[in-house]
C-alpha cells in the first residue's frame, strides 16, 4: 500500500472520528439544555438525574454549566437561574392576561 493510500485512509477515519466527536457534543449540549429547563421549570436536580439516568453530581454539574453559559451582566449563578424562573412566569402571565384571563394576575 503506498503512503498516499494510506494518507486517504487515515484522513477518512479522522473524518469519522470527528463526525462522531460532533454528535456527542450535540447530544451532550441538548441533555444539558434539557436539564435547565427542568431547573428552570422548578424540578429538583434529584429528580432530573433520576428522570435522565445520570448521577446526582453529574446532573448538577451540567446544570451549573449551563446556568453559567447564560448570559447576563451578574456574575451569580443564582441570580441567573432565578431570572431565567421569573422571565418564563412572566411571559406565562402575559400570554394568559392577553387573552383577558384576569385570574392569571390574581395574588389568589
Amino acid at each position: 500500500m503506498s503512503t498516499k493510500d494510506e494518507g486517504e485512509i487515515a484522513q477518512s477515519d479522522r473524518g469519522q472520528l470527528r463526525a462522531l466527536a460532533q454528535k456527542r457534543r450535540a447530544a451532550k449540549a441538548e441533555r444539558r439544555e434539557v436539564m435547565f429547563e427542568l431547573v428552570v421549570a422548578g424540578y429538583e436536580r434529584e429528580l432530573i438525574a433520576q428522570k435522565l439516568g445520570v448521577s446526582l453530581a453529574a446532573a448538577r454539574w451540567e446544570v451549573d454549566n449551563a446556568v453559567d453559559h447564560c448570559r447576563l451582566d451578574a456574575p451569580d449563578r443564582y441570580v441567573r437561574l432565578q431570572v431565567t424562573r421569573l422571565t418564563k412566569a412572566l411571559r406565562v402571565v402575559d400570554g394568559a392576561l392577553a387573552l383577558c384571563d384576569l385570574k392569571a394576575a390574581s395574588p389568589w
